[in-house]
């Protein structure tokens, strides 16, 4: 008894261990969207009607509100200061055609809701 049942648990393992996973079929990218998203900081700038200039360091971009706000990316780095506090990307900023930056778009979204822009949340 006792070994038939271990021998049916044995086997039932085998077998479950041994089946293959079901394929995800392809999905629609008009559908779904394009992954990941992506935001040119110039284009931030302009939607936000904000400027953005280099610096303050050799690898920094700072993006400047009208109200004095400051906003500064690292090329390299998932990293994002906002008046003096730090915040983490879901990816690194990437430099592009010399004086602009490549961000992901969640960063657009979250700076219009903390400044209060809900109105231009993607």
């Amino acid at each position: 008894m006792r070994t038939s049942l271990i021998l049916f648990a044995a086997i039932a393992l085998f077998v479950a261990g041994c089946t293959t996973t079901g394929q995800i079929p392809p999905q629609d990218p008009l559908v779904s969207g394009y992954e990941p998203r992506n935001i040119m900081l110039s284009e931030m700038a302009s939607e936000l009607g904000w400027t953005y200039e280099t610096g303050p360091g050799a690898y920094d971009y700072t993006l400047l509100s009208p109200q004095g706000d400051q906003l500064i990316f690292r090329i390299g780095t998932d990293y994002l200061n906002i008046n003096g506090a730090r915040w983490q990307q879901e990816r690194d900023a990437v430099e592009k055609r010399g004086n602009d930056l490549m961000l992901p778009e969640s960063t657009f979204n979250y700076v219009c809701k903390h400044f209060g822009r809900h109105d231009l949340v993607r």
